[in-house]
């Protein structure tokens, strides 16, 4: 094989290496089961499944040896992953495959087999390993044990990785529903649950300080001909870029969200009532010179703000946004209109006000 073929050989395992996340993991049962049973299967006091890594053998279990990693030096586990076959030298003080591995030696290992751990994609990741003081040997009913007790660490490996796609998809699933409870599926914008939850939250947030909390309402204008005229896809659009338009101008610490109908409304963080006036009316013109596909004309919007320093709560700064808004209506529409201070008597808001 070329150079360049062994590199890419190599890519592909230490990626099927990294695909088992197992490296530097803690000790694991299921696998310890495995390296006791081998041990005692075979009668050595060592048995190990080693995953073999860039520059180093990584010990995910290990019985009847302190060792958490070694060196990848060749003539043992290192050399195993490069076979198809259980690696075995029946002798490794006088194999030349392995006498210079530090392991090896007078008061090192005599024996050594390992099955290579072949990933499901093919690659070999590591081996399962038995090891002897004294030199021994394996028949072929003992080479193909080892083999299977490979599967078995291969198959532990693979339940792994199964299981984390399980609760990726599962924790994708929960974050999508979770989503859908607090979005508009038509602007996906926020929802009125999620607005109220929101105010509430900066409303508690500034109760004691001197920071501002506002609040937009922007209701369009006349919708009611405007979907009777066009139909309801069109007036989906309309909505659609009235949100947009919302959007646009939000700073991402700002919350907008689709109150129901034609509603929409906004909890601009840290405003005091100018500001949110200034913002409102920015959002406003861009509403103004927004196209709605399939209609002759776009849509406006009529805007009450409020703004507050510690308000008592979240309906009496919705009830004199609403109040504003009101006054717009009133006033002509498409214009934007602000509530007094808080502590003065809001505006009374008459009955069956049209849109």
């Amino acid at each position: 094989m070329s150079t360049q073929g062994r590199e890419m050989g190599e890519a592909a395992r230490l990626a099927a290496v990294h695909r088992y996340g197992v490296l530097d993991t803690p000790a694991d049962g299921a696998f310890d089961r495995i390296t006791r049973m081998a041990a005692r299967i075979f009668g050595v006091p060592v048995a190990v499944v080693s995953i073999v890594d860039e520059d180093r053998i990584w010990f995910k279990s290990v019985h009847g040896l302190h060792l958490h990693e070694a060196r990848r030096d060749p003539g043992l586990c290192a050399s195993a992953i490069l076979q198809d076959e259980p690696y075995v030298v029946e002798d490794t003080r006088n194999d030349p495959r392995t006498v210079g591995n530090p392991y090896v030696g007078p008061d090192g290992f005599g024996f050594y087999a390992g099955a290579p751990l072949r990933a499901a994609s093919g690659e070999r990741v590591g081996t399962l390993a038995i090891m002897d003081c004294e030199p021994r040997r394996l028949d072929r009913h003992e080479t193909e044990t080892l083999e299977d007790l490979a599967a078995l660490v291969v198959r532990e490996l693979e339940l792994r990785v199964s299981s984390r796609r399980v609760v990726a998809a599962v924790h994708e699933q929960l974050t999508a529903l979770e989503e859908l409870a607090v979005t508009d599926p038509l602007t996906k914008l926020a929802n009125r649950r999620a607005f109220e939850q929101r105010l509430q939250e900066e409303l508690d947030a500034a109760r004691g300080t001197s920071t501002a909390v506002s609040v937009v309402i922007a209701d369009l204008d006349r919708f009611k001909g405007f979907n009777d005229r066009y139909g309801h896809a069109v007036g989906d659009r309309a909505l659609q870029v009235a949100a947009e338009a919302l959007r646009s101008e939000a700073a991402d610490c700002d919350l907008v969200a689709r109150f129901g109908g034609e509603e929409f409304v906004v909890v601009l963080e840290g405003c005091d009532a100018e500001a949110a006036r200034a913002w409102a009316t920015r959002a406003m013109d861009r509403l103004r010179a927004a196209r709605v596909e399939g209609a002759d004309h776009g849509v406006t919007a009529s805007f009450g703000v409020a703004s507050c320093v510690a308000c008592e709560g979240p309906s009496e700064l919705l009830a004199r946004a609403d109040a504003a808004l009101y006054r717009a209506k009133r006033g002509g529409r498409d214009r934007v209109e602000v509530a007094p201070d808080e502590g003065a008597p809001p505006a009374a808001v008459a009955p069956g006000l049209a849109a």
